[in-house]
């Protein structure tokens, strides 16, 4: 019952966190001013992430679409943990992807005809995105183990 309760509990605190990761910025552009812009709040990212999807600077969007397939497939738990190990993953990339954000898009036209670098760095709405999956991760493996250990205690 106890392991129940810690994984009702992991589902809640996952789900409160995916919530607040889409109304948190995500990355936050430093400019060489040293200016931080925080107008990218994750729920822009969720649902127009799509359009970079298929380059390597919005590979990380694909957790997304892994989690909902994690949900989906919630009923079979070995392939629901698999999604969301997936889903983990392809968000950890991101922070490997930092630096191909600063190579792709740094360099932007300042005015007059100066440039500007442009360095991508996770913001919080990314800790709370990743952690949200973590936990959402812990809570599948619990969930895997808890109805292994079942399925082994029958077989006995």
């Amino acid at each position: 019952m106890d392991s129940q309760i810690k994984n009702r509990n992991l589902k809640y605190l996952g789900i409160t966190c995916f919530i607040f990761s889409l109304l948190l910025p995500v990355p936050i552009p430093l400019y060489d001013e040293g200016s931080i812009s925080f107008d990218d709040a994750g729920i822009w990212y969720l649902l127009l992430g799509w359009s970079e999807a298929f380059s390597w600077e919005g590979i990380s969007w694909w957790a997304n679409v892994f989690l909902l397939l994690s949900w989906f497939k919630r009923r079979n738990l070995k392939l629901s943990l698999i999604f969301i190990s997936i889903a983990v993953f392809l968000a950890l990339i991101f922070m490997v992807n930092a630096h191909a954000f600063q190579a792709n898009m740094g360099i932007v036209g300042g005015g007059g005809g100066s440039v500007e670098i442009i360095r991508m760095f996770p913001g919080i709405g990314y800790a709370f995105w990743l952690g949200s999956l973590i936990l959402f991760l812990l809570k599948s493996r619990e969930k895997f183990l808890r109805n292994r250990d079942i399925d082994q205690s029958t077989d006995q």
